[in-house]
């Protein structure tokens, strides 16, 4: 990596860190111009995201969705020019998309987390988890339904396997957030 690409991830690092915004970063080069300040690196957030995502191999993948959100146009749905759901078109008259979302692949960057030492320490929490005090809910980890994960054989396509949810240490666990995204039968965007 060179130290251009370096300066580069620190200045992203950086802005991100305390939540700099755009302007702010794009005046640095009027507080710090090159002449005054030789072998300062100046770069817009744009190229600070692409070296990011150069160097990282992480990338989204962008897919098509119902305008109101009610589908993505994935499996199923993949071949459909309209929502079932609405009836909205998925193109606009120039064939271009109405509506997308990104996704960065999950897989990637769970592996990038367990070659980070500390990272992957952090991630083992869940595994060394244990309640201090019995009937005390002190964490996700003493809920219930993770409890009765736990005891329960991972079954898949019917195949009922000789291990548990999470009885491996290097098992995650994983909670999404959604964002707008339809997670009810209502079929209606949730935001």
């Amino acid at each position: 990596i060179s130290a251009t690409d370096i300066a580069k991830l620190l200045q992203l690092s950086y802005r991100l860190k305390f939540h700099i915004s755009e302007a702010a970063i794009s005046a640095l080069k009027q507080v710090f111009p090159e002449t005054l300040y030789p072998g300062i690196v100046h770069c817009s957030p744009k190229t600070l995201q692409t070296t990011a995502k150069r160097l990282s191999g992480y990338d989204s993948v962008f897919y098509d969705c119902c305008a109101n959100v009610c589908i993505a146009y994935t499996m199923e749905f993949s071949e459909l020019f309209e929502c079932p759901f609405c009836k909205k078109p998925r193109y606009n008259q120039k064939g271009k998309p109405l509506k997308q979302f990104p996704y960065l692949p999950l897989i990637p960057r769970l592996q990038g987390m367990y070659l980070h030492a500390e990272t992957a320490k952090m991630l083992r929490y869940r595994a060394s988890f244990r309640e201090e005090t019995a009937g005390n809910i002190s964490d996700v980890f003493s809920g219930t339904h993770y409890q009765k994960l736990c005891t329960t054989s991972v079954t898949i396509g019917g195949y009922c396997s000789d291990y548990n949810y999470f009885s491996d240490q290097h098992d995650v666990a994983l909670a999404f957030s959604l964002d707008g995204v339809s997670v009810f039968k209502k079929n209606r965007p949730t935001c």
